[in-house]
């Protein structure tokens, strides 16, 4: 558990990083205070995708029969929900138009899971 924790941390702060790079919509305050922001909004989603996974798992039997395209789903629509309302609290954090921040949610939900799935396999 604490593994997947921080891959999943380590996946969305460096794709947060990497995308902020190649987009020019998404914007970070310069290396270390993006660094810092990534680092935040990394925390968050790894700690409320976690929450977020077993709370609608629980509710909601069809999520558990999809496997990992339900995690999947469950960890995009918490992410996008930190894209879209993180920069409320970061004021140098952009993310330009909501669907780039759309677009990066689900990217970084992929990575997310899929760094979590070979970290499985890996230990």
């Amino acid at each position: 558990m604490a593994v997947s924790l921080f891959v999943s941390f380590l996946g969305f702060a460096a794709g947060l990083m990497l995308a902020s790079l190649f987009v020019p919509e998404i914007k970070l305050p310069g290396f270390l205070p993006g660094l810092k922001s990534a680092g935040v909004f990394g925390a968050a989603s790894a700690a409320l995708g976690v929450v977020a996974g077993i709370v609608i798992k629980l509710l909601f039997l069809p999520i558990v029969l999809l496997g990992p395209l339900g995690d999947v789903l469950i960890q995009a629509a918490v992410n996008i929900a930190l894209l879209v309302v993180g920069p409320l609290f970061f004021e140098n954090v952009r993310f330009g138009s909501r669907r780039t921040a759309t677009y990066l949610g689900i990217g970084l939900a992929v990575l997310q899971i899929g760094l979590q799935i070979a970290s499985r396999y890996w230990t």
